[in-house]
């Protein structure tokens, strides 16, 4: 634990609650379970495999060691946005679904 930052600590917090409104968003979205975390899997995968290599849209795993540059801050923030833009997602499709007869 003394080797992180805590610049890495914030990172992985948003990161948990990233995974944690996406999947349960794709959940209530699809409906499907097994193709949510495929999804999730598949993503993951691609990420970590190719060190953020394959895909050209900004990552949020961080691969090189943190140093303060434009596009760390960009990063945490566009994440941080996500992860709320994902909680209200998945707040909205839960209350829909609550209220529709079983």
């Amino acid at each position: 634990m003394s080797s992180l930052s805590a610049l890495n600590v914030i990172h992985f917090i948003i990161l948990v609650l990233f995974y944690m409104f996406f999947g349960t968003s794709l959940i209530v979205l699809i409906k499907n379970i097994e193709i949510s975390l495929t999804i999730i899997i598949i993503y993951t995968v691609l990420e970590v495999v190719t060190l953020g290599e394959f895909m050209p849209w900004p990552h949020i795993f961080l691969f090189q060691p943190p140093v303060w540059d434009p596009f760390l801050l960009r990063k945490l923030v566009i994440l941080s946005i996500t992860v709320i833009v994902l909680m209200f997602t998945t707040f909205v499709f839960i209350q829909r679904a609550d209220r529709k007869p079983q």
